[in-house]
């Protein structure tokens, strides 16, 4: 009997001892177990945060990446162009550039590409002639409502259906200040500069302008000195191959009687020539022409061969070979004027 319970307790405390071992091995894997989702849930959450991280420094870049936190002004054009080199020449806090290349000309039939639109959704500033010369600005305005619109043809002295107020250079000027209102207003307003870098932007602004009216002013002396010269002439008639010469007529005085605007499109029938011709004839004296070296040669040494008529071939300010020239304006209307003049003598 002891010898049946003795064997009876020996068996009880095996099978206790192989639970106990049994428990044991489950515990380690459970533990072990949750060791491992608890490291691969603190590896996600490292990578989520990493992602968050990243986000936020590319969304901090994408803020300043357009200009650097500096005010970016676009032109329309060449001569809007170098207005801005000129006005913005040494001033912090803006970069310029211009929307269409300087061999462009006229923006009269001028579509807008993917690459402008791109340009003018990073601009603070267009500036533009007016006038109906950039016949998209409604496109801009549209596409764009919270860009700031410069149009410097507000307050030009303007002819009837031309926009070519840059060959005035009385215009010019007044297209230059408008210009110079326009910008100084936005980099008041925004958030470009502040204290004393503002003060200094805006006082540079102001010096610019003043310089760059000073060299205007010397071609408006000169234009004086044709004027007086054609108030003593008998022969103060004209006849112009290119509407933007309206302008330079109007601040010297000279009296149109004839016109022909010839461009890269214009188809010219043999009646117009015919009748540029007789206009050429019927008045005496003989009107001087102005004429584009561009577009209006073959038809200046026509009108010349048929009529005798001494014609000008004067620089329309509107584009370049290729290069941006801050003088350009200045240096090319000169010469203008000085051809005129010698013509006069």
């Amino acid at each position: 009997m002891k010898k049946n319970h003795k064997s009876l307790f020996i068996a009880i405390f095996l099978a206790v001892l192989v639970v106990a071992a049994l428990f044991i091995v489950n515990v380690g894997r459970t533990t072990k177990n949750s060791g491992t989702d608890a490291a691969e849930d603190g590896t996600a959450s490292k990578s989520e945060t990493e992602n968050s991280s990243d986000t936020s420094d590319e969304n901090s870049s994408e803020d300043t990446n357009g200009s650097e936190g500096k005010m970016l002004v676009v032109t329309s054009f060449y001569p809007m162009y170098i207005g801005a080199m000129n006005l913005l020449d040494g001033v912090e806090g803006i970069e310029y550039v211009n929307l269409t290349e300087p061999t462009t000309g006229c923006l009269h039939d001028y579509t807008l590409t993917t690459e402008d639109m791109k340009l003018l959704s990073t601009a603070d500033v267009f500036v533009y002639n007016g006038g109906g010369i950039e016949n998209f600005i409604s496109d801009v305005v549209s596409a764009y409502p919270e860009l700031t619109m410069v149009d410097t043809s507000s307050q030009v002295e303007a002819l009837e259906d031309n926009a070519h107020y840059w060959m005035s250079v009385s215009n010019y000027m007044t297209q230059m200040e408008e210009m110079a209102e326009g910008i100084k207003a936005e980099l008041s307003q925004g958030n470009y500069l502040s204290g004393d870098a503002l003060d200094q932007a805006i006082l540079l602004i102001d010096e610019n302008l003043a310089t760059y009216e000073g060299k205007l002013a010397g071609l408006q002396e000169t234009e004086q000195e044709i004027a007086d010269a054609l108030a003593d002439s008998e022969n103060t008639n004209l006849v112009i191959f290119h509407e933007a010469y309206a302008y330079l007529a109007m601040d010297l005085g000279y009296n149109i009687v004839g016109d022909m605007d010839l461009d890269e499109e214009r188809q010219v029938s043999a009646s117009e020539v015919e009748e540029i011709i007789s206009v050429l004839n019927e008045n005496d004296p003989m009107p001087l022409v102005f004429a584009d070296p561009v577009y209006g040669e073959d038809m200046g040494q026509t009108v010349s061969e048929e009529t005798g008529c001494s014609v000008l071939y004067l620089d329309t300010l509107v584009q370049s070979n290729g290069e941006y020239e801050k003088n350009s304006y200045v240096e090319k209307m000169s010469e203008n004027l000085s051809a005129i003049l010698e013509a006069l003598q």
